[in-house]
């Protein structure tokens, strides 16, 4: 019978040897593998496609995708430590550096609703309108005449100076025409004006030859020649007053307390320097410009009247309706024979 102290003997030295040559086998596979470049894998497995793919090392990255969740992170095994400057370039570490995102506000669009847009120009201010329009001469209006200027006076221009009874522009509009909103107006809350017109004399003529000023603004005349000037003002509400040439640099300051259109400003030293200046009770009147163009902001919404009144071509009125935000345009047209149409 055999003794059961040998036989464990047998089986351990037995297990042992196993062991051993098992380890000394995997070693030297190992190295093999080992010394193999990533360019001879890849060779390799060029020349033998059914055979899979050497395995890469895997490794974690050190920052995830801007918005990915974290529980969604992929995981994969943790690399044998290798030195970096030991390790295969291809199989390094790559490092990653988080770029800055740009913090850009959030703005909400602006959307305007369809009402809010108007089919002409809008107003400047909330919840009123805006009236604009032209007026045209139709005619041939007669040749202006030379204005018989001073030796002084006249050499301040290089060809002779001549009257503006009809200073037309482009497509015959008529300039210096007083437009005025009528019945209706608003009585309260209308705006104050600002400060006074200043009605210069310049070269021997008063510049605006046509204005318009709201009650209670004062006129200021400033001489600007280097001649003497004596204002003389004509007027059928307002009276009369004749200046004589203000002491030193201070112009002389006209408060026209009724309201008139066409008050006459004139020079009774120079008998051709004439202006004309109307007063009207509320801030609601334009006067056209060199083309015959005319805008009257701020007018408050309602049914009013418009007029026109040219020293010349004479006068007409059309009925006119302004809506809040929105604009208005009007045209007249003015005849020089004075048989006055309008159209709109």
């Amino acid at each position: 019978m055999k003794d059961p102290a040998r036989t464990v003997l047998g089986y351990l030295a037995a297990f042992t040897l196993g062991v051993v040559c098992m380890s000394v086998i995997f070693m030297a596979t190992r190295g093999k593998v080992g010394r193999q470049t990533p360019e001879e894998s890849r060779e390799g497995f060029a020349e033998n496609p059914a055979s899979p793919p050497p395995p890469r090392p895997q490794t974690f990255q050190r920052l995830r995708p801007p918005g990915w969740p974290r529980e969604q992170e992929p995981l994969s095994a943790q690399p044998a430590e290798v030195p970096p400057a030991e390790m295969p370039l291809e199989q390094r570490e790559p490092e990653i550096v988080a770029a800055q995102e740009p913090v850009i506000p959030h703005v909400e669009p602006v959307v305007l609703p369809v009402a809010a847009v108007p089919t002409a120009v809008v107003a400047t201010v909330s919840g009123t309108g805006r009236i604009s329009g032209r007026v045209r001469l139709r005619g041939a209006p007669p040749p202006e005449r030379i204005l018989p200027m001073d030796p002084w006076c006249a050499a301040q221009y290089k060809s002779p100076p001549k009257t503006r009874f009809y200073l037309t522009g482009k497509d015959h509009g008529l300039a210096d025409v007083l437009v005025v909103l009528t019945d209706g107006v608003p009585t309260k809350d209308r705006p104050k004006p600002k400060g006074p017109m200043i009605l210069a004399e310049t070269n021997c003529q008063f510049e605006p030859y046509i204005s318009a000023i709201q009650l209670g603004q004062r006129v200021v005349v400033q001489n600007r020649d280097k001649t003497l000037h004596r204002l003389h003002v004509t007027s059928e509400s307002n009276g009369e007053f004749n200046f004589p040439p203000p002491p030193g640099d201070r112009p002389p300051e006209i408060d026209l307390k009724q309201p008139e259109p066409f008050v006459r400003f004139k020079c009774d030293a120079h008998p051709w320097e004439v202006a004309y200046v109307s007063v009207i009770e509320h801030p609601f009147f334009a006067v056209t410009d060199r083309n015959g163009e005319f805008v009257m902001p701020n007018v408050p919404p309602g049914r009013y009247k418009i007029e026109v009144h040219h020293r010349k071509a004479g006068d007409e009125t059309l009925p006119i309706e302004v809506q809040a935000n929105r604009g208005t345009t009007v045209e007249f047209v003015l005849d020089v024979g004075n048989n006055r149409t309008a159209s709109r």
